[in-house]
């Protein structure tokens, strides 16, 4: 659907996480991304450094995929953070 809509030169705009908390491809975030012409990504800070944040680290003790929420229950974070936090290292998907 995505792909006839842009066949027809009609300009779609997204937004949205690209990775889930567990640092996987984030829905159909990475499809999108695939077919973009342009892409602009933003980033945060790390919430322990303040250098640049690409992860999102939940601090809520809940595992459904998607929990929305606020500073209450996500931080950003660098890389070496969210794994700190983690306690692993980030998946190589």
């Amino acid at each position: 659907m995505v792909l006839g809509i842009l066949m027809q030169g009609i300009k779609v705009v997204a937004s949205g996480l690209d990775r889930d908390y567990l640092g996987r491809p984030f829905g159909e975030m990475p499809r999108l991304m695939r077919m973009a012409n342009n892409k602009i990504q933003l980033q945060a800070k790390c919430f322990v450094c303040g250098k640049a944040a690409h992860y999102t680290y939940r601090t809520a003790g809940n595992e459904d995929l998607v929990l929305v929420g606020h500073t209450d229950m996500y931080e950003s974070r660098c890389k070496a953070h969210w794994e700190e936090g983690m306690g692993q290292p980030l998946p190589e998907w």
